[in-house]
C-alpha cells in the first residue's frame, strides 16, 4: 500500500491527471501489454487536456472544466500549466481499500440528528482520509503521473496544486 502524502503530493486522495500514449504495434506481445498497462493507469489517471465536460463523472466539475480551458486556451495560444486528475475510480478504490465508507455515512448521519456539529463531522472525516493509504497500484500511478508531469515541464521536482473536485 502507497502513501501519496509526502511534499510531491499534498494529503489524501485529491481527485487531482495521466494519459502516456503507448506504441501502436498491434501486433507484438509488447504492444498489447503496453496498451493494458496504460488502460489500466487511465482507469485512475487522466491529463487534464484530455479533460472535457463529458468526464465530469470520472473526475469532477473542476477538473472536467480544467480540461476545457487548457484544450481551448492552448488553441488560443495562451500558456496553462499542465495537470493531471484522479479518477472516481480512484477514489472509490481508496475508500474501499481503508475501509472507510461506513465511518463516513456514520458521520455524516450524526451531523444530520443533531449529535454532531458540521465542523466536527468535517474534521473526523478529513481525518479518516488523511489517515488512509492508497493501494500501492493507485500510488504508483500517481507517482508515475507525478515523474511524466516533471518530464514535461523540464524540472526535476515541479511544484503542484491539489484540489478536490467533487462535484
Amino acid at each position: 500500500r502507497g502513501r501519496v502524502n509526502s511534499p510531491e503530493w499534498g494529503h489524501g486522495p485529491g481527485l487531482i491527471g495521466v494519459n502516456v500514449s503507448a506504441p501502436t504495434d498491434r501486433h507484438s506481445r509488447v504492444g498489447q501489454k503496453r496498451r493494458s498497462e496504460m488502460a489500466e493507469r487511465n482507469k485512475y489517471i487522466r491529463w487534464f487536456e484530455d479533460l472535457g465536460s463529458d468526464d465530469v463523472p470520472q473526475v469532477g466539475g473542476k477538473n472536467a472544466s480544467l480540461g476545457e480551458m487548457i484544450r481551448s486556451l492552448k488553441k488560443e495560444g495562451v500558456r496553462v500549466p499542465d495537470g493531471f486528475a484522479t479518477t472516481a475510480v480512484a477514489y472509490r478504490e481508496y475508500i474501499a481499500a481503508n475501509g472507510i465508507e461506513d465511518a463516513i455515512r456514520d458521520n455524516l448521519e450524526a451531523m444530520k440528528t443533531g449529535k454532531a456539529t458540521l465542523y466536527e463531522t468535517g474534521a473526523a472525516i478529513r481525518r479518516l482520509f488523511l489517515n488512509g493509504e492508497f493501494p500501492e497500484h493507485i500510488a504508483e500511478a500517481i507517482r508515475n503521473a507525478y515523474r511524466e508531469l516533471a518530464r514535461r515541464s523540464g524540472q526535476t521536482d515541479v511544484s503542484v496544486a491539489v484540489r478536490s473536485s467533487a462535484t
